[in-house]
């Protein structure tokens, strides 16, 4: 995506980001953050702030999102994120912390591909424990499992 601070900067001064606004809006708005090429401290802040809204697609794009951020500080919110009840949610939760190196996730993600009620969501989080495991820091983009 092309898309760099210009961009970044027009969305924060035009477009409406209350929990009022249209979910699709701030869907979009979470799709962006995740794929622009900008401030990558206020995209995580931003991403984060859309893990606490109350739609579970937005949640789980937020996720997506900083998972293709690739940044460690977002592992507090993300092994949060592991406990909601949306399946999309945790399996998207959990893929971002293989991709993000959270490695003090290690222990959750491994209850996760041993307890969790939802067969995807146990392999999902197979598949970040390898990230983890295999390059020590995670990895960045890729394809979803």
């Amino acid at each position: 995506m092309a898309a760099g601070p210009a961009a970044v900067e027009a969305l924060d001064r035009y477009l409406p980001w209350e929990r009022g606004t249209d979910v699709r809006v701030r869907r979009s708005l979470v799709w962006f953050h995740g794929r622009a090429r900008c401030d990558p401290t206020y995209s995580v802040a931003v991403l984060t702030e859309f893990l606490s809204e109350p739609d579970s697609r937005t949640r789980a794009e937020a996720a997506a999102s900083l998972g293709l951020r690739g940044d460690p500080s977002a592992g507090p919110v993300l092994v949060r994120a592991l406990l909601h009840p949306d399946r999309e949610v945790r399996l998207r939760a959990a893929l971002a912390l293989g991709r993000c190196g959270v490695r003090q996730a290690e222990g959750r993600l491994a209850e996760l591909a041993r307890a969790d009620r939802e067969p995807d969501v146990r392999q999902v989080a197979r598949v970040a424990l390898r990230l983890l495991a295999g390059s020590g820091r995670g990895v960045r983009g890729g394809r979803r499992p």
